[in-house]
């Protein structure tokens, strides 16, 4: 184990602007050796998304290439995905790979779409997609855009409870005007002034418990 490594696990925003602020100070950074880990070179910044699927943005404009910043850092990257972790051996677990050790470690992993168990086997078939990660829902929301079906685009269902389901809804609503829209949500978790502004943009609310049918965005 080296004696002085420090792990950024995850590439999220936070540790792109650590990144970004030791390239443009260099002697802010750490007198140590750095690796960052993350499953792929770029990240999408999590707050555009909305406006990435809406069409206000192109992919280049939401995309964080980590890869460059890491470079122009002096830190390491490791391309994977961490699937576990020993903080009293100090051991980062990523898939395929051999566990990376460290001396400190800082945690940018981000959030994970909540998938209760009766619903982990109905997000793997193909009509269903979970929003992280973005790029995968990304690729997934643009597979069913209207201009590709030759048939009324059927409706789909996003199905949460919080302001990120309702910023995604709006979006869609941008990008699909015509397309049937159904926000499933937990009764009693959205305030009346939401429920008055997504029907407004004509979003259908619906509290039934029961997973939906048809194109699902968890």
């Amino acid at each position: 184990m080296l004696t002085d490594h420090l792990v950024l696990a995850g590439g999220g925003h936070t540790h792109a602007l650590v990144l970004r602020r030791w390239a443009m100070n260099p002697q802010l950074r750490p007198k140590c050796f750095i690796t960052l880990i993350n499953r792929s070179s770029e990240n999408i910044y999590s707050s555009m998304f909305p406006g990435l699927v809406s069409g206000k943005y192109g992919l280049n404009d939401v995309v964080i290439d980590l890869a460059s910043l890491a470079h122009k850092a002096g830190v390491s990257l490791v391309l994977g995905e961490i699937n576990g972790l020993d903080h009293q051996n100090n051991k980062m677990f990523i898939k395929d790979r051999i566990p990376i050790t460290f001396s400190l470690l800082s945690l940018d992993v981000g959030s994970q779409t909540f998938n209760p168990n009766n619903l982990v086997e109905c997000s793997h078939q193909n009509n269903v997609s979970e929003i992280k990660p973005f790029r995968k829902s990304w690729e997934w929301i643009q597979s069913l855009d209207d201009h590709l079906l030759k048939v009324p685009a059927p409706p789909l269902t996003i199905v949460g409870s919080g302001h990120a389901a309702i910023e995604i809804s709006i979006a869609l609503r941008k990008r699909w005007p015509k397309r049937p829209l159904i926000l499933q949500f937990t009764k009693g978790k959205l305030t009346s002034k939401f429920k008055n502004i997504l029907i407004a943009s004509r979003i259908e609310l619906s509290t039934n418990s029961d997973f939906p049918q048809g194109n699902v965005l968890l």
